[in-house]
């Protein structure tokens, strides 16, 4: 996904403005999961807790970190770990201020090609448009 953003700002941003590169987006992705990796494991630990009130919030927060841990060991697994909606809203601010260029998540949706859509996603897609339920 890091290339399709780095793709979607270089589409808009001015002529006489250096584009972004992949790294420079997967650093502001990084740079923002580090600064929610807190929020994420409260998140976490409330959600196991309520799941299972028997746990306790000592183990709904041991169960949590594990969990956590298993996806921050991956850029991957971190970024299906934070809020999408908040990541882009992230990168938007991050990008206005660089480049020029706010990042409108239609759009942003719009400009993705077939193979930087993520097997489920595209799964989900294809059953909406079907009418099927899932």
């Amino acid at each position: 996904m890091p290339s399709a953003i780095c793709r979607y700002i270089s589409s808009r941003v001015a002529a006489r403005t250096q584009k972004p590169t992949t790294d420079e987006v997967v650093q502001a992705l990084e740079e923002f999961a580090k600064s929610v990796h807190p929020d994420v494991f409260d998140a976490m630990a409330t959600e196991i807790l309520g799941g299972n009130r028997a746990l306790g919030p000592s183990g709904a927060n041991k169960a949590a970190r594990r969990l956590l841990d298993q996806r921050w060991a991956t850029f991957q697994g971190r970024m299906g770990a934070i809020s999408g909606k908040a990541a882009i809203s992230h990168l938007s601010r991050w990008s206005q201020e660089a480049f020029g260029v706010s990042i409108a998540p239609a759009s942003l949706a719009e400009s993705l090609l077939a193979g930087e859509i993520p097997d489920e996603m595209a799964h989900v897609l294809r059953v909406v448009h079907n009418g099927r339920v899932f």
